[in-house]
């Protein structure tokens, strides 16, 4: 895979973080707005960057290990593997030795709710 080179990649990036309305033109002449939360994303993303953190941009039907579960959530393999043995998280069987993976929006959702309900809870 090729990588887009930053000289082409700023000035995309300037024109959308913009203020205002941003509107991008299709091949067909069509004019597209780009939704808010779009451009809440790449502010995000611009603010990662510069700060240089890490940034990995992933699909979010990704399947994931146990171990890369486990470091989201910000607790232990073991903890994982136990919530999906009490069908808390939802995994498929990756390998013959049965080997779990997770499907990483589901991991995402399960980190948002349980960080919400804690809240409610205090």
């Amino acid at each position: 895979m090729s990588e887009i080179p930053e000289e082409t990649l700023i000035p995309v990036i300037h024109f959308i973080l913009r203020e205002g309305p941003v509107h991008i033109e299709g091949k067909d002449g069509a004019r597209l707005k780009v939704p808010e939360r779009l451009r809440e994303k790449f502010h995000q993303l611009a603010g990662a960057v510069s700060a240089d953190e890490e940034v990995k941009v992933v699909r979010l039907d990704t399947l994931i290990t146990t171990r890369e579960a486990a470091e989201i959530l910000g607790v232990s393999r073991s903890t994982v593997v136990a919530w999906i043995e009490d069908d808390l998280l939802t995994s498929v069987r990756y390998s013959e030795s049965g080997h779990r993976k997770l499907i990483l929006a589901d991991v995402l959702l399960w980190k948002k709710l349980h960080t919400q309900s804690r809240r409610l809870t205090w």
